[in-house]
């Protein structure tokens, strides 16, 4: 028995079967793994494998089945290249098979996600519909009762694909009206006057007859749905009759939050140790719910898990992107190394950095996603214990003295200042940057951990660092502001965006921020919170367009709008600005008229420039060298993160 965690990392008997823990991977895929496939290529089959091998009880795999050619076209960027498999070609059943039969391997439970396709233009009872909100809507049909039988035998066939190919668990889901069965139960959508229309039964009744459907087919698949704590159009008492209704058929019911973006908290709509889905689950188990139940939504801290399994609060706990951001999550569980495991920011970059490109899986802080399968011979080490300078304790720097360190290499790390965070610090004073300043928090302690020798308020001189003997020498020196040519820009009373933090009591109560993109506008946030009325002139016609967009950008905007609401925030967009001085903003506004506003502080957010020619000054230090992180290229906290972790790993 685990003496840290005797709860989360015991065995539990489902049915017929005992998964090794008390956790389950998440329904839910990095959306870039392959290309044109429409098989498992070895991309993906390694995913799962890492799920697996990483301590998931339970994996649960979500490929679409389809045809390529429909799901290609579809309008929302990452969908269209989510990984398409042809379940009507017998040989992609080959790969199928090795999945499970890895997924085994590993003493974890292979289980498929299962829904039926739905037929294009048909919904609940006509009216409009379209793929997403910013589609044009077209003249929808109701569903017949023909079709809905169709659908059933299509989740039928599904579930005997899933039993042999080796998959003992079938995952149904429902929450957030994600799928035509869920918004029958919608009494918003649902005005039918048959017997899917009506009563809470009648509008259950299609959900309901797909889980009997999977029990029918192969009654030895064990069945999860996954539904959200308060299902659309129902209440939490509705949900709860639903799932009471279901539980003949179903082994474990995986509650998520109210709402798709509830259920990917971020630092705006989650804190430290709370989670949005727990009331939920303490309801079900009120209620009396016989199936299992499960939580899903923000779960990293293991201390937190196995205290709501050994308060009987759930028997099951579902993470996604905690396998994604730690790809030894489950080994340093184990091994009782809880320091060490990697906290999640909760970007959610891992379901997609932007709208336009590159097409990759990345994660913040795990610099290896989305390359694990090609890192054997893309890393070429030479294997010899080297000595490493890194000058800059920003991200990009601590990561390469943690990982070189990581390695056996001897470690110095230089930086000026009297603190290690670099442009992270930013998140000591802010409330919705909790996960970030954890993040932070962690890097220096695992500094001290590795063994790394910190130098600071050090910065060495490229002729005292060459006596030093050193075999490598990374810059990290980040970057600095960039000075707009705009009049007025670089006076003495200007101030740039992340020098305020900490120092918003040297400013006015009334603040003008010219630029409106993320950095902008979470320093307008922040002052806000510090009790500050911020204006933002922004030359863009949305709010902090370069935000992400996949799970993160709603919350970020409704905090904006909150802020607007309370009085304290309020946004000039479509404006050029022309001229500032410490006290005021001059622009030109949408219609051409120029026009000045006043406050008692301006700040500036226009980018970063890259402090490169600064950092070549140590080409000559060591016979190898290399920039890392914004002084290279500037970019962001993932790149910077990616670039450390890359120079230790070829050493």
């Amino acid at each position: 028995m685990n003496k840290l965690f005797p709860t989360l990392l015991s065995p539990l008997v489902i049915g017929k079967y005992v998964t090794k823990n008390r956790m389950e991977s998440a329904n839910a895929i990095p959306h870039f793994l392959q290309a044109a496939e429409t098989y498992p290529a070895q991309d993906t089959i390694a995913y799962y494998e890492s799920l697996a091998k990483n301590g998931a009880g339970i994996v649960t795999v979500s490929p679409y089945f389809g045809k390529a050619e429909t799901q290609r076209k579809a309008p929302l960027p990452d969908v269209s290249r989510f990984p398409v498999f042809d379940r009507d070609d017998p040989s992609v059943e080959n790969y199928m098979s090795l999945i499970a039969e890895i997924i085994k391997f590993y003493g974890a439970i292979p289980c498929i996600g299962v829904r039926p396709d739905e037929p294009p233009g048909y919904n609940v009872v006509g009216g409009k519909v379209a793929w997403d909100q910013h589609e044009e809507a077209e003249e929808g049909k109701e569903l017949t009762e023909a079709l809905i039988e169709e659908m059933l035998e299509d989740i039928r066939d599904r579930t005997r694909y899933l039993w042999r190919n080796g998959f003992q668990m079938a995952s149904i889901p429902l929450g957030y009206g994600c799928c035509l069965a869920s918004r029958f139960m919608d009494s918003g959508l649902n005005t039918r006057t048959d017997k899917f229309g009506g009563s809470l039964e009648n509008r259950c009744r299609f959900a309901l007859m797909e889980c009997k459907a999977v029990k029918e087919a192969c009654p030895n698949v064990l069945l999860e749905i996954i539904v959200s704590g308060e299902m659309p159009g129902m209440t939490l008492e509705e949900t709860i009759a639903f799932v009471k209704m279901a539980e003949p058929w179903v082994d474990v019911v995986q509650i998520r939050a109210d709402t798709c973006m509830n259920s990917h908290p971020t630092g705006f709509n989650s804190a430290r140790h709370e989670y949005a889905v727990i009331p939920y689950a303490k309801a079900f188990k009120a209620a009396g719910v016989k199936a299992l139940v499960e939580v899903v939504g923000g779960f990293h801290d293991p201390y937190d898990m196995e205290k709501y399994l050994s308060e009987g609060v759930c028997d099951l706990i579902s993470m996604g992107r905690s396998y994604i951001c730690d790809p030894e999550y489950g080994k340093k569980l184990e091994a009782g190394n809880v320091e060490d495991i990697i906290p999640c920011v909760r970007c959610n970059k891992c379901h997609m950095q932007n709208e336009t490109g590159p097409w990759l899986n990345v994660c913040s802080v795990n610099p290896i996603h989305g390359l694990e399968p090609h890192l054997a011979h893309m890393i070429d080490s030479s294997g010899q214990k080297k000595r490493v300078a890194v000058i800059g304790g920003g991200p990009a720097g601590m990561a390469a003295a943690i990982f070189a360190a990581k390695k056996g290499h001897t470690v110095d790390l230089f930086e000026k200042s009297d603190r290690l965070g670099g442009q992270l610090n930013h998140a000591d004073y802010t409330s919705f940057k909790w996960p970030l300043k954890d993040f932070k928090d962690w890097m220096i302690r695992q500094l001290d951990r590795k063994g790394v020798a910190l130098h600071l308020n050090t910065y060495p001189d490229p002729e005292e660092l060459q006596k030093g003997q050193y075999d490598a020498v990374f810059a990290a020196l980040g970057a600095g502001p960039t000075v707009l040519p705009i009049p007025g820009s670089d006076g003495p009373d200007i101030r740039y965006a992340m020098e305020v933090y900490g120092r918003e009591q040297q400013l006015g109560q009334n603040v003008i921020i010219v630029g409106g993109a993320e950095t902008g506008t979470e320093t307008a946030l922040y002052l806000c919170e510090c009790g500050h009325h911020v204006t933002v002139v922004s030359r863009q016609n949305d709010i902090a367009p370069d935000c992400d967009r996949i799970h993160y950008r709603e919350v970020f905007v409704d905090a904006c709008h909150a802020a607007e609401d309370a009085g304290t925030l309020d946004f000039i967009l479509e404006a050029g600005t022309t001229a500032v001085t410490g006290t005021s903003v001059t622009y030109t506004d949408r219609d051409g008229v120029s026009r000045t506003i006043a406050a008692d502080s301006v700040i500036m957010s226009s980018g970063s420039t890259s402090r490169q020619q600064e950092a070549l000054a140590y080409a000559d230090c060591a016979p190898t060298f290399r920039l890392l992180g914004d002084c290279n290229h500037v970019s962001n906290m993932q790149a910077a993160i990616r670039s450390g972790f890359a120079a230790a790993a070829l050493l």
